[in-house]
């Protein structure tokens, strides 16, 4: 099953200006698990960083399409603040002959 994975994450220093702040963005398309590959992000997020923690997240069925989105927050020593990554995961299951 096709697999496209969006994550973004807020870059910002300390009391920065508005105008200063940007967003890393990746984008990637890949066939896999669905399951396999929430769990996978879920575990390598939260080990990555002793201070990363999960946050919250939303999973919603439409038809043949599956969307899980995942927030992470971790404290970052240089900035002396926290930031945020939010991963969104969407696929669209296979559909058998006949299926429009």
């Amino acid at each position: 099953m096709a697999l496209t994975l969006t994550a973004c994450k807020l870059l910002t220093q300390h009391h920065a200006d508005p105008e200063t702040e940007h967003m890393a963005k990746h984008e990637r398309t890949f066939t896999g698990d669905f399951d396999e590959v929430v769990r996978a992000i879920h575990r390598g997020v939260l080990s990555g960083s002793s201070s990363a923690s999960f946050e919250d997240s939303s999973d919603l069925n439409v038809g043949d399409v599956r969307c899980s989105t995942m927030v992470f927050e971790r404290y970052s020593m240089v900035g002396a603040n926290r930031l945020s990554l939010t991963v969104t995961e969407a696929s669209r299951v296979s559909c058998t002959v006949g299926c429009v």
